[in-house]
C-alpha cells in the first residue's frame, strides 16, 4: 500500500500526517522505518478507550448484525468499510488498492481485522450475506474515487448515529405503512380477486409461507397503495413499506430500493404477523431505452437476481406499479396473483368521492357530472377535499366551486379520457320523436330483459345515435363508456388493437354498456387495407366483439365503408333517418315552449316551410335552440322558424362544398 502511495505525493502526505510519521527535509521514509513506526503506535492505541462515534458505530453494528444473523468477519469488514468513508487517511490508502482481486482484498483485509481469511473471503463473496442484501459492493474500476468497499448509500450515515433499535437503525430504508382511509367495500368492482387475495394471504402469513409474491397494476391514483394497506388491516398483518425515498428527499436508485426491499424483509420477519409493499416497483424494472442513456443499468433486468428475491422472501410481499411494460415476462409469471387495479366505475367513484367529502356538501348536479369523469381517481378525491378543508370554504356554492377547480386542474395534467359535457340536452330525450328502422322500443325491451347484444347504429349526423346509447344506459341503470377513435387509435404497431381489448376488458369489469362511435375507423373494408395492421385491427374488433357478453354499440354515419363480414357480427343493425313530417311539427312545438313561446299548434305557413325541411333532425333542432337560449332571439314561431331554415341551408351548403383546392 506504501508502494502505491508513493506514486501520489499529497494523499501520502495526508496519511503520514495522520499517523504523525515525521520525515526529514520532505523525503519519504523507508518501508521498514513506517513499519515500526505503526507497530509502536498500534501498541498504544490498544490501551485507549474508543471515541463516542465508535462507540455508536460498534452498536449499530451489532443491531444490524443481530437482525441480519452476519458472523464475525461479516461485522468486522462492514464496520471497516463505514470507517473507510469517514475517515479520509484510511479512505486514501484503500483508493490505492482498486485494482486488487477480491480475494486478494479479502487476504489484506484478514490481517488488518483479524478475522479469519476464509470467513473474510466469504464475506466479501456475492453470494455472501453483505452482497447479497446490497449492503456491500466491490467497485474495481481504475477511475473510482472512493474506497473499494462501497457501502449501501445512506447506510453509513445512519450507522454513524445512535439509534435504540434496530427499526430506527433502518428507518431510512423501510417504515410502517400508514393506516388505511378506505375499506374493501370501497373496491367492489374488485370483489371476487380481493376475496381471493385476502384468503391467499392470510393463509401465507399464518404458514409463514416463503416467496409469496402479489403484483398489483393499473393506472396512477387508483388505489394501488391505498389498496395494499387496506389488504393489511383485513389479513391482520403489519404493513412494511419499503421506502422510495431516502432520508435525505432524494429518490433511491433501484440498487438501493430493492436493497432496501431485502432490509425490510428481515425487518418484517423478526416483527409479528406482517407484509412487504414495495411501491412504485417500475422503477426498478427500467426499459433498456432508459438504460441507454443511464450510467448504471438497473439491478432489476438481471433476472437470475429477482428470481432469487421473489423465490426466497420470508415475508408476503405486496408489489405495486403502475406499469407493467418494462418488466421482463419471465419476471411477471414468478408472481403468485396479478390483478389489474383500474379506475373505479362510476358509482365506486361516487361512493369514495361521498367517503373522502364527508360532512362538506355539494351540489347535487357537480357530484353527479365529477362521478362521471372516467379519469377521476381516488387520489385526485383526496387532495381536492384537503385543499378544500384548508382553505377552509363555506357553503355549498364555495365548496363546489373550490372543489371543481382543484379536480380540473389536477386532472387536465393526468385525462386518459375526454371530460364528461357539461352541456344540457336541449329538449330532453323522446324515442317518440326519433325516426328509425327497425323501432327502438323492442329492442330495448329485449335488453331490459337480457343485456346481451351487439347493435349497429347508423345514419346521418344528428339523428340520436350518441344519444340513445346514453338513453339505452340509463334505462338499464348500467354505467355507459364511451370511446371515440380519438381515443383507440395508437400511433404505434400493436397499440390500437392493445386499446381496443382493453375497452372491452373495462366495459367488463364495470358491468357497463359500451359504445363506440365513429367504428368506421376500425372496421374498414380489408380489401382495401394498404397495410397489415389494418388488417389486425379490424380482426381484434371483431373478435372482441365476439367474445363479450354485455352490450355493444356502435355508430358510424358510413356504414357502407364497413367490411362486409363485420355487418354479419351484429346482432342487430338500426338505421337512424332524419324525422318525418309529424315528428318535425312535435319538435317544433316543444322547442317553442323550450324558448318562452307555447302553442298548441304551428300555423299553415310554418307547416308548409316543415314539410319541405325534409331532412331536419333531433340535433338539428337542438343546436337551434341552444344557440337562441344564449342569445335570446327565437322567442317567436316566425324566429325559430327562419333559424330552423338557415340551419338546414348551411347544412346543405357544407354537404355540397368541393372537396380540395378547386372550386369557384
Amino acid at each position: 500500500m506504501y508502494n502505491r502511495l508513493s506514486a501520489y505525493s499529497d494523499e501520502l502526505a495526508v496519511v503520514l500526517s495522520t499517523i504523525e510519521m515525521k520525515h526529514k527535509d520532505g523525503g519519504k521514509p523507508t518501508p521498514a522505518a513506517l513499519a515500526r513506526h505503526v507497530h509502536q503506535k498500534l501498541r498504544r492505541a490498544t490501551t485507549r478507550a474508543p471515541g463516542l462515534e465508535v462507540q455508536i458505530l460498534d452498536r449499530n453494528i451489532e443491531l444490524l448484525g443481530g437482525l441480519l444473523g452476519l458472523h464475525r468477519a461479516e461485522r468486522e469488514v462492514l464496520r471497516f468499510a463505514a470507517l473507510t468513508l469517514h475517515r479520509s487517511p484510511l479512505r486514501a490508502c484503500m483508493r490505492s488498492l482498486e485494482r486488487m482481486t477480491p480475494r486478494g482484498l479479502a487476504t489484506l483485509l484478514s490481517k488488518v481485522l483479524d478475522t479469519p481469511e476464509a470467513e473474510t473471503i466469504q464475506a466479501l463473496e456475492r453470494t455472501g450475506t453483505l452482497r447479497r442484501l446490497g449492503l456491500l459492493r466491490l467497485d474495481r474500476s481504475v477511475y473510482v474515487d472512493e474506497s473499494p468497499l462501497m457501502l449501501l448509500e445512506h447506510l453509513d450515515e445512519q450507522l454513524f448515529e445512535a439509534h435504540g433499535s434496530v427499526q430506527s437503525l433502518l428507518h431510512g430504508f423501510a417504515q410502517l405503512a400508514r393506516a388505511p382511509q378506505l375499506t374493501v367495500d370501497d373496491y367492489p368492482h374488485l370483489r371476487g380477486d380481493l376475496d381471493l387475495l385476502v384468503r391467499l394471504l392470510r393463509a401465507a402469513v399464518a404458514g409463514q409461507e416463503r416467496g409469496v409474491n402479489v403484483l398489483l397494476y393499473g393506472p396512477s391514483g387508483t388505489g394501488k397503495s391505498e389498496l395494499s394497506r387496506v389488504l393489511a388491516g383485513a389479513v391482520g398483518a403489519a404493513l412494511h413499506d419499503v421506502r422510495v425515498e431516502g432520508l435525505d428527499g432524494k429518490v433511491l436508485g433501484a440498487y438501493e430500493r430493492l436493497a432496501a426491499f431485502q432490509l425490510c424483509q428481515r425487518l418484517a420477519s423478526h416483527s409479528g404477523p406482517s407484509l412487504v409493499l414495495f411501491d412504485e416497483v417500475e422503477d426498478v424494472f427500467r426499459s433498456p431505452v432508459q438504460e441507454l442513456f443511464e450510467d448504471q443499468a438497473g439491478a432489476g433486468h438481471d433476472k437470475g437476481y429477482m428470481t432469487r428475491l421473489l423465490e426466497e422472501n420470508p415475508v408476503p410481499a405486496i408489489w405495486v406499479c403502475n406499469s407493467i411494460e418494462a418488466m421482463d415476462p419471465a419476471i411477471r409469471r414468478r408472481y403468485d396473483l396479478v390483478i389489474e387495479v383500474p379506475t373505479p366505475p362510476e358509482r365506486v367513484r361516487r361512493s369514495i368521492l361521498q367517503r373522502y367529502l364527508g360532512p362538506l356538501e355539494v351540489q347535487g348536479d357537480w357530484l353527479d357530472r365529477m362521478s362521471s369523469d372516467e379519469s377521476l381517481t381516488p387520489a385526485h378525491a383526496e387532495r381536492a377535499v384537503r385543499v378544500t378543508r384548508l382553505v377552509r370554504s363555506e357553503g355549498v356554492d364555495e365548496t363546489t366551486r373550490t372543489l371543481d377547480r382543484v379536480l380540473r386542474g389536477s386532472l387536465a395534467l393526468t385525462r386518459t379520457t375526454p371530460a364528461p359535457s357539461r352541456r344540457q340536452r336541449a329538449l330532453g330525450y323522446d324515442l317518440a320523436l326519433l325516426r328509425t328502422d327497425p323501432p327502438l322500443e323492442p329492442l330495448l325491451a329485449s335488453l331490459q330483459h337480457r343485456p346481451s347484444a351487439t347493435v349497429c347504429l347508423y345514419g346521418p349526423p344528428g339523428t340520436g345515435k350518441t344519444a340513445f346509447a346514453a338513453y339505452l344506459a340509463q334505462q338499464l341503470q348500467k354505467p355507459l363508456l364511451v370511446r371515440r377513435a380519438s381515443e383507440l387509435l395508437g400511433p404505434y404497431v400493436g397499440q390500437t388493437e392493445a386499446n381496443l381489448a382493453g375497452a372491452f376488458q373495462r366495459a367488463t369489469q364495470d358491468g357497463a354498456v359500451l359504445f363506440l362511435d365513429e367504428v368506421d375507423s376500425f372496421l374498414q373494408r380489408r380489401e382495401l387495407a394498404d397495410r397489415q395492421w389494418e388488417i389486425t385491427q379490424v380482426n381484434e374488433l371483431l373478435t372482441q366483439m365476439d367474445t363479450f357478453d354485455g352490450v355493444f354499440l356502435c355508430a358510424t354515419n358510413r356504414i357502407e365503408h364497413l367490411d362486409p363480414s363485420s355487418l354479419r357480427r351484429f346482432d342487430l343493425r338500426v338505421r337512424f333517418l332524419p324525422l318525418d313530417r309529424g315528428q318535425r311539427v312535435a319538435l317544433f312545438l316543444r322547442a317553442l315552449a323550450e324558448l318562452g313561446t307555447a302553442l298548441q299548434a304551428p300555423s299553415p305557413s310554418t307547416t308548409l316551410v316543415l314539410d319541405r325541411l325534409n331532412a331536419l333532425t333531433p340535433g338539428d333542432v337542438a343546436a337551434v335552440v341552444r344557440r337562441g337560449k344564449i342569445l335570446g332571439t327565437l322567442g317567436s314561431e316566425e324566429a325559430l322558424l327562419a333559424a330552423l331554415e338557415a340551419e338546414a341551408q348551411s347544412k346543405n351548403e357544407g354537404m355540397k362544398s368541393p372537396l380540395g383546392f378547386g372550386g369557384s
